[in-house]
């Protein structure tokens, strides 16, 4: 979640892998990551460059 707030997706779990969903998108994108680690930091990311 951003300084603002707003909610700009999540992250489940989803069998042997993550999934990041982007609420965000209006498109509904997803991406699926192999650990947590690795869909976190994608997300961390993401959230980070929307305040650019």
């Amino acid at each position: 979640m951003n300084e603002a707030g707003m909610c700009v997706g999540n992250i489940a779990r989803v069998g042997p892998h993550y999934r990041v969903f982007h609420t965000a998108d209006t498109h509904g994108a997803a991406f699926d990551f192999p650990s947590l680690r690795l869909a976190a930091g994608y997300f961390n990311e993401y959230d980070a460059t929307r305040d650019l």
